[in-house]
């Protein structure tokens, strides 16, 4: 039964790494129109918000699972869109609005023609494919070998970032709050390791399917509450009526106890 259950749990996070950039494509579509608009809808980032890390994570991620170019044609558009967006809040780029909208539409279409091509060139060389003869089996033979090996390392890779990924968000929350305390604000934190509903679900997903332990999910616990908090904070008044400082006391308190039994449960494993 629990291989079953874990077949099923892989073959889900097989279909979230291949369904998220796609996701992701279209809610940067569809904030660049309501933006466009004047709509600022900050459940967008919330949903589905990507980072440095979120985004390096999902590209580590094409490659170990073996998925095709075309795969990772939705996190390139999603990657240039951030770019420029990043570019324009800071600095600025010297055109209009509307300008700047129409070149969010071209990058799109162009993205969305480049899918297509490569999908439909993909059909044609599968239905078209013949019989090799055996010396050509034995190179191709060598070849899927060599891809497998890198693959491999790739996976590995993969394994790394998320067992790291939890970790380093964290310690990156938590110095974000030690700066609090003394009125500095890091904005650039956000850009780097932010986190979305969307990335605590892979998170989790990603730790049930590899069989991390609970050392391993007790920080994605953290940042699943502290995105929680952040959501209640923002759409209510129950977080408003706190005073600041008992906020960030308490942000301290909840990552003390996360370190707390993580310690411990990294020592019952030794």
């Amino acid at each position: 039964m629990g291989g079953s259950v874990n077949k099923r749990m892989y073959g889900f996070l097989l279909w979230l790494v291949k369904v998220i950039p796609m996701i992701l494509a279209g809610l940067t579509l569809a904030n660049a129109i309501l933006s466009y608009y004047g709509i600022d809808l900050i459940a967008i980032s919330q949903f589905g918000g990507v980072s440095v890390l979120t985004l390096s994570f999902l590209i580590l991620s094409s490659f170990a699972f073996g998925f095709g170019f075309s795969h990772r044609l939705f996190i390139y558009y999603v990657i240039v869109n951030w770019v420029i967006d990043l570019y324009d809040y800071y600095i600025g780029i010297p055109v209009s609005d509307k300008n700047l909208f129409i070149g969010h539409l071209i990058i799109f279409g162009i993205t969305v023609l480049m899918y297509m091509y490569i999908r439909q060139k993909k059909y044609v060389y599968n239905n078209m494919r013949i019989s090799v003869d055996s010396e050509c089996a034995i190179t191709n033979q060598h070849e899927a070998e060599q891809k497998n090996g890198v693959n491999k390392l790739v996976y590995r890779y993969e394994l790394l970032s998320i067992k790291l990924i939890p970790i380093i968000i964290v310690g990156f929350m938590v110095l974000n709050t030690l700066l609090s305390f003394f009125g500095i604000d890091c904005e650039i934190f956000s850009h780097l390791i932010g986190v979305s509903v969307l990335t605590v679900i892979l998170m989790y997903i990603s730790s049930v399917v590899f069989k991390f332990c609970a050392y391993h999910r007790i920080f994605i616990h953290y940042i699943a509450i502290m995105l929680l908090l952040d959501i209640v904070d923002w759409y209510t008044d129950v977080l408003r009526t706190t005073i600041d400082i008992n906020i960030l006391l308490l942000s301290l308190v909840a990552a003390g106890i996360i370190i707390f039994l993580a310690i411990i449960l990294k020592i019952k494993r030794i």
